[in-house]
């Protein structure tokens, strides 16, 4: 299991006036996007604005999510942009289009929960911070910092690790350092793909 990794640690652009977040997953229960809106809410209300919120994704609950973001007066920080092509996701990781990628997943009462997302291992090799939950397999691809995780439905943790990534060019470039390097050594499919055939 594994994902194409980058050559190198991208190069980091310098501060820009407006960070890009986004979230690229269909919009589903598990995927807890209301909490990331509820963050981004947060973040407003204390005079944070210096970012843009993209989810990336279609699903059944688009509309009630529509409706959110209006109710909250939150359509210029927040875009819902549709399912977008998997080739044209990496295009925009591989040209730096990107600050963030959040994955805000919850346990559903269903007992609905994420594995080990590729969305997330995606961003990471290609030295994007990413921010999730304490959900599912989360945990093991984000261990060692390699990912911020906060726990599920907790809008002020996840406003939190958002604030600290934007404030701190610093800690952001670290993060995305310890997410390359995650993958690199433990879900680089090219590794995984030929370790597989020695043993077989």
């Amino acid at each position: 299991m594994g994902v194409k990794v980058s050559l190198g640690v991208s190069e980091f652009q310098k501060d820009k006036k407006n960070l890009i977040i986004i979230t690229p997953a269909n919009l589903l229960e598990v995927k807890g996007h209301k909490y990331l809106i509820g963050a981004c809410l947060i973040l407003v209300n204390q005079g944070i604005k210096n970012f843009q919120c993209i989810f990336y994704g279609a699903g059944a609950l688009r509309t009630e999510l529509e409706n959110l973001v209006k109710e909250k007066k939150l359509t210029d920080y927040i875009k819902m942009l549709g399912a977008l092509p998997h080739e044209k996701l990496i295009g925009i990781y591989k040209n730096k289009k990107v600050d963030i990628v959040i994955l805000p997943s919850i346990n559903t009462k269903n007992g609905e929960h994420e594995g080990i997302p590729v969305a997330l291992m995606e961003a990471m090799a290609h030295s994007i911070p990413v921010i999730s939950t304490n959900t599912g397999g989360i945990p093991e691809l984000l261990s060692d910092k390699a990912g911020v995780i906060v726990e599920e439905k907790n809008l002020k943790q996840l406003a939190i690790a958002i604030k600290k990534i934007i404030k701190n060019r610093n800690f952001r470039e670290k993060i995305a350092r310890k997410g390359y390097d995650r993958v690199c050594t433990d879900f680089n499919i090219r590794k995984n793909t030929k370790k597989l055939i020695k043993v077989f």
